[in-house]
């Protein structure tokens, strides 16, 4: 790893994901404990393409059985950062 790479992933932080998040699902806010589906309303669809834009941003691989379509999203924010910071 170079040390370009070092420096990108110290800088992710919680809110970077949040974001992500929040624009592919046009809200404004979410909370830690928001589910994908039951409270931000989410298809499936949106949570495919919130996953694939976390891999495109960050580099990272998610596989199916990580994560369950109506997860929270601290859950989402912990799988993305411990991905990251391997």
């Amino acid at each position: 790893m170079d040390e370009k790479e070092v420096l990108f992933k110290k800088e992710v932080t919680e809110d970077d994901i949040k974001n992500i998040i929040k624009e592919q699902l046009s809200v404004s806010d979410i909370k830690d404990s928001d589910r994908l589906i039951d409270d931000l309303f989410a298809d499936s669809l949106d949570v495919v393409e919130i996953l694939m834009n976390l891999e495109d941003t960050y580099g990272i691989e998610i596989s199916e059985n990580e994560l369950d379509g109506n997860c929270k999203v601290q859950e989402i924010v912990k799988l993305v950062l411990n991905k990251i910071n391997d």
